[in-house]
């Protein structure tokens, strides 16, 4: 791959790209939407909460309090290391509290950590309770707690009632912490927020069973997407690495198919099309390559010849080059022609209008020509067209 394409790709996102594709097919927004995610409220949601989390600074009012707590934990983790005190589980801890420990007699430094870094003081209460951790703008953080209140409070959106009420209340509780000022502790709200927005509306783990089908059809998407931009037939070099790619995209295509036909309950006409396409050019791809080597060799062939042409060479300097003239366009050809009837193939499906039966006999005779179709492709064939899915032929 070309040094521009690697730099492209360094800003390229597959979650961010699977997020849209969501939001732009109606067949997988419906599909999601049964499941209870709403890309939207995911969205939005996320951004608001990340906002706010990003207001909060960490301040320390007694700043010799706090060096004398670290030293009393220091000391504990001392004794916890040495055999003693092991009824106080430590070292969960030790690798937050070490780098504040190491900086504790400079409170710019300790500053810094702590509003860098997630600071664990889960247990550490003794910690915990000289910090003062509050939103730089309020105002700005009470209007992103209305925001988040209003984008819950909206009939529209595919969240069951017992979820929303559910994240409302958290957020009622964050709401509480910040009008109490000084004396509320905010990290502990907004962390149960963000635990409750995660179960309940981003990964759906609320529910386990529908936690699992939603973590199915992301792998799929992100699957078909990520192998799409990195491995997509056509975008390959003569290079090494070549085949290597060809073989992550097929492994790629043929694993979501395969998972796709267990998942009935995800079978949607864009999928279907999805899945299919994804195999068909896994199966072009190698024989892209092949077109692409045979025209290469054409051209060196073609050269070859003008060349001993040019200086008056031998007819039998000339055989050589000949012989590799014709094999590179009979082998052309018949590359060309396979590609052209899986192009064919493909955008019939594409369309969504064929003759499924049809389909399969094409495919078969690209089998006798020494096309490597999968048999799940067969499969895929039957339920785009309606069919329950048997055993291929």
């Amino acid at each position: 791959m070309g040094a521009n394409v690697i730099s492209d790709r360094q800003h390229w996102d597959s979650h961010e790209e699977v997020q849209k594709l969501i939001s732009s097919v109606e067949d997988l927004r419906s599909l999601y939407w049964s499941l209870g995610y709403d890309p939207r409220v995911y969205r939005e949601s996320r951004r608001i909460l990340t906002e706010m989390e990003a207001l909060m600074r960490t301040d320390i009012p007694d700043f010799q309090a706090f060096q004398n707590a670290l030293s009393e934990v220091q000391q504990r983790m001392e004794r916890h290391k040495n055999g003693q005190d092991l009824d106080v589980p430590l070292g969960a801890h030790e690798c937050y509290v070490s780098p504040i420990i190491a900086v504790k007699d400079d409170k710019a430094k300790v500053l810094d950590l702590l509003n860098r870094r997630s600071f664990d003081v889960r247990g550490l209460f003794s910690i915990r309770s000289l910090l003062r951790q509050r939103p730089m703008d309020p105002d700005r953080f009470k209007q992103l707690i209305a925001e988040l209140t209003e984008l819950f409070q909206d009939r529209w959106i595919w969240q069951e009632k017992d979820v929303r009420q559910n994240v409302l209340g958290k957020i009622a509780d964050v709401e509480k912490e910040f009008n109490l000022g000084e004396h509320g502790y905010l990290p502990g709200s907004m962390g149960a927020l963000r635990q409750e927005l995660a179960d309940s509306c981003w990964t759906l783990f609320r529910d386990q069973a529908v936690g699992g089908k939603k973590e199915q059809l992301d792998y799929l998407l992100t699957n078909s997407v990520f192998a799409t931009h990195e491995y997509k037939p056509g975008h390959f070099s003569l290079a090494p690495a070549a085949p290597i790619a060809l073989e992550r995209f097929s492994e790629m295509a043929r694993k979501n198919a395969r998972l796709y036909l267990d998942s009935p309950w995800m079978h949607v006409p864009w999928l279907t099309v999805r899945v299919q396409t994804d195999l068909l050019d896994s199966i072009l791809g190698p024989i892209n390559e092949e077109v692409r080597l045979a025209t290469y060799i054409f051209l060196f062939a073609c050269g070859t010849c003008l060349i001993s042409f040019a200086f008056h060479f031998s007819w039998r300097v000339l055989a050589i080059p000949a012989l590799f003239l014709g094999l590179s366009v009979v082998w052309g050809f018949l590359g060309e022609r396979k590609t052209w009837m899986l192009k064919h193939i493909r955008s019939e499906i594409v369309s969504r209008c064929y003759d499924g039966e049809v389909v399969a006999r094409r495919l078969q005779r690209l089998e006798e020509k020494g096309v490597p179709v999968p048999s799940v492709l067969y499969l895929l064939v039957r339920l785009g067209m309606g069919k329950e899915p048997k055993e291929a032929r």
